[in-house]
C-alpha cells in the first residue's frame, strides 16, 4: 500500500490541515483521509499526517507501507534512530512507534508526486473526514495521477 501524506498551515503558527491518499500497488485509490490541527506549525502537521496514516494502515491491516512525503522533516524523522519529537506529537508518537515496529515502512520523498494530497490541503475540514471512495474535487487528480506515477512495488 503507498500512501501520500501532506499538510499545510495559514501561517507559521497558524490553523493546520494534514491528509493522505492511500493507493494500492496498481495505483488504484483505496481512502484517504484529512484532518485538522487548530494551531501550530507547518512541519507538526506533515508529521502529524505521517503519525495518522500509519495508524490507519495498521487498523486496515496493511502491514506493508511506502509513506511519500514532500517534507524532508518527515523523511528524516523516521530514517534516524531516536527522533526528537515536538512536544505537541509526543503522545501520538509513543503509539505509533508500537505500529511502526510490526510494520515494513518505507519513506520516501517524491515531490512532484504529491499532487493528490496537495489538493486535500485546500479542502476546509472539521476535526477529522474520511472518505472511502474518491471525492468529486479528488478524481481528475487521480486520473491524472495514474498516468505520471509508476506502481512497481508488489504486493507482498
Amino acid at each position: 500500500m503507498k500512501v501520500n501524506i501532506d499538510g499545510g498551515a495559514a501561517g507559521s503558527p497558524g490553523d493546520l490541515t494534514g491528509e493522505g491518499v492511500f493507493r494500492d500497488h496498481f495505483g488504484v485509490f483505496r481512502v484517504c483521509f484529512a484532518v485538522s490541527h487548530r494551531w501550530g506549525f507547518a512541519f507538526e502537521v506533515e508529521l502529524a499526517s505521517a503519525f495518522y496514516a500509519i495508524k490507519l494502515a495498521h487498523d486496515m491491516g496493511w502491514t506493508n507501507l511506502w509513506l511519500e512525503s514532500d517534507s524532508t522533516y518527515v523523511v528524516h524523522f523516521f530514517m534516524s534512530g531516536e527522533p526528537d519529537v515536538p512536544w505537541s506529537l509526543m503522545a501520538i508518537w509513543h503509539r505509533v512507534r508500537m505500529l511502526k515496529s510490526v510494520m515494513n515502512l518505507v519513506v520516501h520523498i517524491y515531490m512532484e508526486g504529491n499532487a493528490v494530497a496537495d489538493r486535500l490541503t485546500r479542502e476546509k475540514v472539521h476535526i477529522f473526514e474520511w472518505w472511502s471512495v474518491p471525492p468529486s474535487f479528488l478524481i481528475p487528480f487521480l486520473q491524472k495521477d495514474m498516468y505520471l506515477d509508476f506502481y512497481h512495488f508488489s504486493s507482498h
